[in-house]
């Protein structure tokens, strides 16, 4: 009778606990949709698999932890029970429920650690140290009507002091990619097609993005054959023809002209990090071809006052389409999205694994408390103060604690230094991820484990001796 009792017991506390759950789930869908990209409703709970295994967890759940209370207490004998001689021993239990505690820690840390690591490389991701400058540059669609006026549009825009650069392009614009053209690689013996990474441009393109010449020149409005015969590569594409002296070479173009290598820029991440910097080549937007993407440089500390003068200045010369802009840090962000819900999800079970992790603490502490309440009022009678009881007692969480960091931080390395081997260009495991990891749990013990510590300090030593 008593088995089925504590064992009917945990089995109720488990299925309360889950159906609380199921609608606590109706608050969470709308934070658990966007970041999982999906629709989520609560009739997907309806599913006869899906009840069947809500239904499981709970009865195992609760046979599992009720099995010890059920087993082991109701194993007492009466007599020596009621003589206090078969109650829990304080040493009995510990090994488990350090393993628990331990557990509890290792997981939550595994789990912070992924979030640390995954939140680095995305904003390592975001801003590469390459040059480019994506801050207060915005992307807008160039129209047909744009494109035709575009040179009175750009002298307007440039007469408000707020607006830094305008310039137009195509192709490979930073951000958006995709684009590819055919160049013919002269040679001695035969002539080779070179399928490559094509970005199109204006003269002002490259300066006003802060992309860096490494050799030769930018295209020159005074040089009217660059829009025909000129061409720059960036270090990619050189190493990739193998070329010592690329100044000294041409290409020749789709159209059949000769164009001369006349610059080569440093690389830069013109796509996802998650790809190696490829080849490009960099041309002046041809002659009767149109811009895809127009690019504004404005000024941040005035932001609002310079897009709405865009937008006037848009209206007088597009006056039939809306005036619609992205920032390109957007474009590029845009690039990560799912790395970022990782790191979202990361963050909710990091979460709930701490605060399970501290509730399980928190129960430990005050039983532990409980358990030693004779002992902390002799050693107060002796005139233990109440600093060092309480360190007594924080001491022995913080051990498990510590035991937890050497089972977690290996695994979090393995486990994070494999998901990084995807990028290409990444960040490292360095110790302060795991320095940070590790104050946070501690601060998280001390925190749960301070209000029961000071409580059985302060007690009253004469009540604490007469406790049983």
């Amino acid at each position: 009778q008593l088995v089925i009792q504590f064992m009917g017991e945990a089995v109720f506390l488990s299925v309360i606990s889950i159906v609380v759950s199921i609608g606590l789930i109706r608050f969470a869908l709308p934070i658990i949709g966007p970041v999982v990209d999906r629709q989520l409703s609560v009739s997907l709970l309806d599913t006869a698999p899906i009840i069947a295994l809500l239904v499981g967890i709970g009865m195992l759940a609760g046979l599992v932890s009720g099995s010890y209370p059920a087993l082991y207490l109701s194993s007492f004998s009466p007599i020596g029970a009621l003589k206090g001689g078969n109650t829990v021993s304080r040493a009995g239990g510990q090994p488990m429920r350090k393993v628990l505690i331990v557990t509890q820690f290792s997981i939550a840390l595994i789990l912070l650690v992924g979030t640390i690591t995954i939140d680095r490389q995305i904003s390592f991701m975001q801003n590469p140290e390459d040059g480019l400058v994506t801050d207060e540059l915005i992307y807008t669609a160039a129209t047909d009507d744009v494109n035709v006026q575009y040179e009175a549009f750009r002298e307007m825009l440039l007469s408000n002091s707020d607006i830094r650069g305008v310039t137009r392009g195509g192709g490979n614009m930073p951000g958006y990619t995709g684009f590819r053209q055919t160049l013919v690689v002269p040679g001695e013996e035969s002539e080779i097609e070179w399928q490559v990474q094509t970005m199109l441009v204006d003269p002002d393109f490259l300066p006003m993005l802060g992309i860096n010449l490494v050799n030769g020149r930018n295209f020159s409005r005074d040089v009217p054959t660059d829009r025909t015969s000129a061409l720059i590569l960036n270090e990619a594409a050189v190493s990739q023809l193998g070329w010592d002296s690329p100044l000294d070479h041409y290409l020749v173009t789709p159209e059949g002209q000769e164009a001369e290598i006349v610059g080569v820029v440093q690389d830069f991440h013109f796509k996802s990090l998650r790809q190696r910097i490829g080849p490009l080549a960099i041309r002046l937007l041809p002659t009767g071809w149109t811009a895809w993407q127009l690019a504004i440089r404005i000024n941040q500390t005035n932001q609002s006052e310079s897009l709405q003068f865009i937008e006037a200045a848009w209206k007088t010369f597009s006056p039939g389409t809306a005036f619609e802009y992205r920032f390109l840090s957007d474009a590029f962000g845009q690039l990560y999205d799912s790395d970022r819900r990782h790191m979202q999800l990361f963050g909710y079970f990091t979460a709930l694994a701490f605060l399970v992790t501290c509730l399980g603490l928190y129960g430990l502490v005050a039983f532990t408390s409980e358990q030693r309440t004779r002992e902390i009022g002799i050693r107060k009678t002796f005139g233990a103060s109440v600093f060092r009881i309480v360190l007594m007692v924080m001491v022995e969480f913080i051990r498990p604690v510590l035991l937890s960091f050497l089972i977690a931080f290996p695994v979090a390395y393995f486990v994070m230094h494999s998901w990084l081997q995807d990028f290409p260009y990444r960040v490292s495991m360095s110790w302060e991820i795991f320095g940070i990891a590790g104050v946070v749990a501690i601060a998280i013990t001390i925190i749960t484990a301070s209000r029961q510590s000071v409580r059985a300090a302060l007690a009253n030593p004469i009540r604490s001796l007469g406790h049983e």
